[in-house]
């Protein structure tokens, strides 16, 4: 099978990166049938994350991450996490053995924000699906935010 990534960009009301945090570091401690993964805070703002990665180009083992950007205060700071999906060493940096592999699930961004928002039904895609007039109004909206710029 082929590789291929999931980009999420999802815009937040400001005052809740604190609990989408907490939310999520707890849902990644107690995903996968409890044995969990765990997602590292990039302390350094000056790292990106392609370097990191970088580094595991010739590493085999690596077979995808989870990122997340989250924002903080009114001055558009973010705080940055980072999971890889195989844990390296005998007591890795993420808790596990060499070459056990815990797989961030697929919705696990998607159902940490569902649960933030307290509507559990945007934790499926389909839960999302609106209808196609909601949907042309939405893309009327939108085109006339940036006709400003045309």
């Amino acid at each position: 099978g082929g590789y291929h990534a999931h980009l999420n960009c999802i815009p937040i009301e400001r005052g809740l990166g604190s609990k989408l945090c907490s939310t999520m570091m707890t849902a990644a401690a107690s995903t996968n049938r409890g044995h969990g993964f765990e997602l590292r805070e990039l302390q350094n703002p000056d790292i990106r994350v392609n370097a990191i990665l970088r580094n595991f180009a010739d590493d085999k083992e690596l077979s995808g991450y989870f990122y997340a950007e989250i924002p903080f205060g009114e001055n558009g700071d973010v705080k940055r996490f980072l999971y890889t999906a195989l844990e390296q060493g005998q007591n890795g940096a993420n808790g596990g053995r060499r070459g056990e592999r815990k797989q961030v699930p697929l919705q696990f961004g998607r159902e940490v924000l569902a649960a933030v928002l307290g509507d559990e039904s945007l934790a499926h895609w389909k839960g999302c699906v609106l209808s196609k007039d909601v949907e042309e109004e939405c893309k009327d909206s939108f085109r006339k935010s940036f006709a400003k710029y045309e």
